[in-house]
């Protein structure tokens, strides 16, 4: 993107390094809070090799501490940035809020190369995953993203007409609520194509005419 360009080489590499012995310093405490202060001031120095530190946190230390890097990424918005975000996602499959906080950047980082991470976690388990990503797609907002939001949207839809004709009782597969990502993929496919339908055969139907040109 625009800002990522606007934002790369801010610093000197002495610049960086300065800050970077910083960090290492107020970083070196077992106090959790300290330690995510240490993170968060580390955050706005726009140097590949601050960015790379902060790619390292995402997948060691507390919960707390990788969310604080994975904002600070979300800011940083270039490839390493990405990069580093899309490969931590599996790495935390048992940390859903860090997930959440990594598809949250990714929206962030307004970049179609965050895309094919954010598709990927459509399919989550956890739909509250599944929905951050839905949302950081949406954020977005390509044309690109248009099919495996309508995949997510079929999904959904087909749960909630099973939920509908067993009385309220559906919806639900092996603990996870499928349903809950229709309104998101619904809305999300609003603002990457800017239709306003409402139902899948309505978005099926409006993307072949719209976008299929």
């Amino acid at each position: 993107s625009l800002l990522a360009v606007a934002r790369a080489g801010s610093e000197t590499e002495e610049e960086a390094k300065a800050k970077i012995d910083g960090f290492n310093q107020a970083y070196a405490t077992k106090d959790e809070a300290s330690r995510v202060t240490a993170v968060e001031s580390l955050a706005p120095v726009l140097h590949p090799s601050a960015t790379r530190v902060l790619v390292g946190l995402l997948t060691k230390d507390v919960e707390g501490v990788r969310i604080a890097a994975a904002n600070g990424l979300g800011r940083v918005a270039d490839d390493v940035a990405i990069q580093g975000l899309s490969g931590a996602l599996a790495a935390n499959k048992k940390m859903p809020e860090v997930q959440k906080a990594i598809l949250s950047a990714l929206g962030a980082t307004d970049s179609e190369k965050a895309l094919p991470a954010l598709h990927k976690m459509f399919e989550e388990f956890k739909d509250e995953v599944a929905v951050a990503a839905i949302n950081a797609a949406g954020k977005i907002a390509s044309p690109n993203s248009a099919d495996a939001l309508l995949d997510a949207l079929h999904k959904g839809e087909m749960e909630r007409t099973k939920a509908d004709m067993s009385g309220g009782g559906g919806g639900v597969e092996k603990d996870r609520d499928i349903e809950a990502v229709f309104d998101p993929a619904k809305n999300a496919l609003s603002n990457c194509t800017g239709g306003s339908e409402v139902t899948y055969k309505g978005w099926k139907d409006w993307l072949k005419k719209n976008l299929s040109k």
